[in-house]
């Protein structure tokens, strides 16, 4: 991989003493900006751990990174407070981490110290040099446990020139009760499709006795309640997941999922603290591309910026059509770009700018330039929203107009909207460049944005009419409109589009709505609420199924159990489409009630692995693409498989599985990288 800035984490460690937890003695899961109170670096890389706003490690955002510069040759610790263990002969400590290597081999480990770090007693260690995500459970009896001032690191020793990233998170201390069963993590998507959703779960064994039973429950909220008890073997430390046998159908909406555990061993168990999880679930309708947003913070005084500007322009020449992009002129070094106003300071507190360039991809900082390996992995997402629109000139006013439709329930978010002019040369500072590109003159209404709330298949739209005769605008013929959707509290950007230049407005259909008879579903709409379109393009389940069609209605044979997805845009004259209207359908095969699939899919969407289970046994599970090619081929016996597509492009695939007495059955597979 190529090393633009190596991070490397030793240790993972931060914590917070929370007393309302018997068996818990420290938990840190680094989700400030800052490295946490108390905790403190020794031996080498005393300059290399921050924080990252990332969740590679496989927590929350944030996680602790350590990075190779400035680079080291040798131990470097992140050490924990103190921690009083009086009285204790052991505790667990446990974590989740990511290497992404670069070469060679590294070891992390587990060290203890009782005398402020003048001696150290190695717990645990390991060498890893492979990519990939791990998590660590050790049960660590140095001779410091049972000492009242106990400090805690996990270090890094090696070369840190040759790490590219090493990520921890979720680190935890804790005592072993006799029988303590924990549910560790809902392992169901934060995003999930319509239709029948599983649930899963990881339970960890965090007493010392051995789990052979269970009793759990799970809940989305305004849904029936599902109980299941499980058999199982799971020693002390030991992780597994499982999946209740019962699905829920879902419709769109968002939904908070309990997952609760009431009895382990047939009784109640030791802590009850650690028994119950939450989480908010939404459920899209489906899933339409993505366009990555970029934005770039820079000035005509800022010598670095130069370097950035030109392989950020040479990024954008090599992928016309496929980005949106604003360029924030910022106020510093010196005296900043001359184009800097009021509105760039509402977006460099929003971000934390106190440096350029600052470049960004979807929210997420950069290192440097953008790569075209960052833009293709984020162009490859799908999305929960579209953006169409349009903009016109009169004089000097600009007046745009603007559709955004959600594929979910998508609360609070900011619409946000930029007028930018597409070369500017009148903001020459002295970094030596005369012309600079898509560069802000105005946010409408504001920096704030437009705060709103568009149900899943429902659109929203915005209009403005302003006077650009106080920006800097150089020529009113050189502009364009961005636009993009952003969570403002985690700065995920849903989607964004650059509107219909000098034209009018491309209005979506009317209302669609979709009828079954048998097997036959037919879609219908009405005509835009104003313009001339050439035609209409059809989607079926994520597939164009025509195109330009100039009928108001579609229609085709249904011929899975599933929830049929049907998306109509209007085709406007230039090339110019509307967003698409959505509508769903669930249409049984037969005249039998409809009952949940015959074997289940985990999670879906998914971008790393998916767990395929079934109550019968499975002699094959085969993976094909939407245009019917087969990309994977298990063979097996038994009723469970895993598998990877992590390799797959982004995009709807269709899971067959052939059961051992030659009955088949498919499900769609929605991959989200």
């Amino acid at each position: 991989m190529k090393k633009c800035f190596l991070l490397i984490f030793p240790l993972l460690f931060a914590m917070v003493l929370q007393g309302q937890n018997r068996a818990l003695l420290l938990s840190e899961s680094f989700n400030g900006n800052n490295i946490p109170s108390g905790w403190t670096i020794a031996g080498m890389g005393q300059n290399s751990w921050s924080i990252s706003q990332t969740r590679n490690a496989g927590g929350e955002k944030n996680e602790l990174m350590l990075q190779h510069n400035p680079t080291f040759v040798g131990i470097s610790r992140f050490v924990s407070p103190a921690v009083d263990l009086t009285g204790k002969n052991n505790v667990v400590v446990s974590f989740k981490h990511y290497l992404d290597n670069y070469s060679g081999s590294h070891t992390i480990g587990i060290a203890t110290t009782s005398d402020g770090g003048a001696t150290w007693n190695d717990a645990w260690s390991e060498t890893y040099n492979v990519d990939g995500r791990y998590e660590v459970r050790q049960i660590v009896e140095t001779s410091d446990i049972g000492q009242a001032n106990v400090q805690f690191a996990i270090y890094y020793s090696g070369n840190s020139l040759n790490i590219d990233y090493w990520y921890f998170d979720d680190i935890v201390i804790y005592n072993l009760e006799n029988t303590d069963g924990d549910l560790d993590a809902i392992e169901v998507p934060d995003l999930v499709t319509v239709g029948y959703n599983s649930v899963a779960f990881k339970l960890l064994n965090k007493g010392s006795n051995v789990i052979t039973s269970f009793e759990a429950s799970y809940q989305f909220e305004g849904q029936d309640l599902v109980t299941q008890t499980f058999t199982t073997n799971m020693e002390p430390l030991e992780a597994k997941t499982f999946i209740f046998a019962t699905p829920t159908f879902l419709e769109a909406d968002n939904y908070l999922l309990t997952v609760s555990l009431s009895k382990v061993n047939g009784a109640a168990d030791d802590d009850p603290d650690n028994n119950v999880l939450t989480k908010n679930v939404s459920v899209n309708i489906s899933l339409t591309e993505r366009i990555p947003m970029i934005e770039h913070f820079s000035a005509s005084t800022c010598v670095p910026c130069v370097n950035v500007n030109n392989l950020m322009l040479q990024l954008t020449q090599n992928n016309p059509g496929k980005f949106t992009y604003t360029k924030y002129p910022e106020q510093f070094p010196g005296s900043g770009d001359p184009y800097y106003y009021s509105e760039v300071g509402v977006r460099d507190n929003y971000y934390d700018v106190s440096w350029v360039p600052y470049v960004l991809l979807d929210g997420v900082l950069q290192d440097g330039a953008l790569t075209q390996e960052a833009f293709d992995a984020e162009l490859a997402k799908q999305s929960l929203a579209e953006i169409r629109g349009a903009f016109d000139v009169d004089g000097n006013h600009i007046v745009v107009s603007v559709d955004l439709m959600a594929y979910a329930k998508l609360e609070n978010i900011v619409a946000y909207v930029t007028v930018n002019e597409k070369t500017t040369t009148g903001n020459v500072g002295t970094n030596g460049e005369t012309s600079f590109h898509h560069i802000l003159m105005k946010m409408l209404p504001n920096a704030n944005g437009n705060t709103i709330t568009i149900n899943a298949g429902e659109y929203e739209h915005l209009d403005f009419d302003v006077d650009l005769s106080s920006t800097h605008v150089e020529e009113m013929s050189d502009l364009e409109v961005a636009v993009w959707l952003q969570k403002y509290s985690t700065k995920e950007v849903y989607n964004s589009h650059y509107l219909y230049e000098y034209t009018t407005h491309p209005y979506p259909v009317g209302d669609l709505q979709l009828t079954a008879n048998g097997n036959m579903i037919t879609a219908t709409w009405g005509a835009p609420a104003s313009g001339n379109p050439t035609g209409y393009d059809v989607f079926v389940n994520g597939e164009l199924v025509v195109e330009n069609n100039p009928a108001l209605t579609y229609t085709f044979n249904s011929t899975t159990n599933d929830y049929n997805v049907v998306e109509v845009r209007a085709v406007y004259a230039g090339a110019k489409t509307s967003v698409k209207a959505v509508a769903g359908l669930f249409v049984p095969q037969s005249v039998s009630e409809q009952v949940a699939p015959a074997f289940k899919l985990y999670p879906n969407p998914s971008d790393n692995i998916v767990f395929v289970t079934s109550d019968v046994n499975l002699q094959a599970i085969r993976l094909y693409d939407i245009a019917g090619r087969q990309v994977h081929n298990i063979t097996l016996s038994g009723t469970t498989a895993e598998l990877d597509v992590r390799d797959l492009d982004g995009g709807i695939y269709f899971i067959q599985a052939i059961y051992s007495d030659g009955n088949t059955a498919t499900q769609k597979l929605v991959v989200t990288h």
